[in-house]
């Protein structure tokens, strides 16, 4: 086979090895551009300990049981944004520029009126995908075991390392009260903890006042799991 080589067709003065040659030159470009603010964007990230582009869902437990004090943090799932909100880039840059306005203080990301439904749906069917199989247990007659869970989104540092990033926080209402009425005693007891303690906190006086106000726009995401007894 004979080997096709454009920079031969440029040089012997051929209009269309010229154009082909533009045209491959124009790719090798724009591809060299991209990879270029791609690894800009990361290195910011790293080096600003910021990550908006992905979000980490972790379940908020106790460490021994209901009467422990000790909080764990466990991850459950780690995403880029696009595949959480299915790459829609205005909903995007609008949950980033929402989480951009949080601090220590205001922990929870408030999405714009028109865009919250579209975020908590997010959220809710990345945990109701993989943790209601018991649907189809129940289906099928097994005994299944049904609970609801809270998802509170927030953008906030781990003392630990002090990166910052968008956090699903998903955990059982019993646990989120008793934080949330407690959050002195937890503060102590989880001394490395406290940006968590206190997103929960914000997540906790939010959720009171959702449940008391039936007219306020639903940030805490109430989520149903079924699974096999």
């Amino acid at each position: 086979m004979e080997f096709f080589d454009p920079l031969f067709l440029a040089s012997s003065g051929s209009s269309f090895g010229m154009e082909i040659l533009q045209k491959v030159l124009a790719w090798l470009i724009g591809l060299s551009i991209s990879a270029g603010v791609v690894w800009f964007l990361a290195y910011r990230e790293m080096i600003g300990k910021s990550f908006f582009g992905r979000i980490t869902f972790s379940y908020i437990g106790l460490e021994d049981g209901e009467n422990s004090e000790r909080i764990t943090i466990d991850t459950l799932l780690d995403k880029h944004l696009s595949d959480v909100w299915l790459n829609n880039r205005i909903l995007l840059r609008s949950i980033v520029s929402c989480a951009q306005q949080c601090n220590e203080s205001a922990p929870l990301v408030v999405p714009e009126k028109h865009h919250l439904y579209h975020v908590t749906s997010g959220l809710r069917h990345q945990i109701s995908e993989r943790y209601s199989d018991g649907l189809i247990d129940r289906a099928l007659g097994f005994e299944i075991r049904k609970e609801e869970l809270l998802i509170a989104l927030c953008f906030s540092a781990s003392k630990a390392d002090g990166v910052q990033k968008l956090r699903a926080l998903v955990l059982h209402p019993q646990i989120l009260k008793k934080i949330g009425e407690q959050a002195d005693a937890f503060e102590k007891a989880n001394p490395k903890q406290i940006p968590f303690i206190k997103a929960l906190q914000a997540a906790y006086k939010r959720w009171q006042q959702e449940e008391n106000d039936p007219k306020i726009d639903r940030l805490i995401t109430k989520v149903r799991v079924y699974r096999r007894k």
